[in-house]
């Protein structure tokens, strides 16, 4: 995944220390496990075994959008809003 001009490397271990270290925002585990296997070839089993252990109700890709769009059931994420990765 390019973003820039730097290249960036999704691996499960990065993304679940990423999100573990922000206990702030339990949604976000979501959106950057979806973001991270729909764009990159990655598989992140650690990561979606995380969210599974959380609240089962689907949350916003876009949280600012209304909750409508396809459900994503491994990351229990409504695809309300279209994502471009350059």
């Amino acid at each position: 995944m390019a973003i820039g001009s730097e290249q960036h490397h999704v691996t499960a271990a990065r993304a679940l220390r990423a999100v573990q270290a922000n206990r702030q925002a339990p949604k976000m585990r979501r959106r950057v496990g979806w973001i991270g296997e729909d764009h990159t070839e990655q598989r992140l089993e650690a990561l979606a075994s995380y969210v599974h252990s959380g609240a089962p109700h689907p949350v916003r890709l876009h949280p600012d959008l209304p909750l409508t769009g396809a459900l994503d059931k491994r990351w229990r994420l409504r695809l309300n809003t279209a994502v471009e990765v350059e």
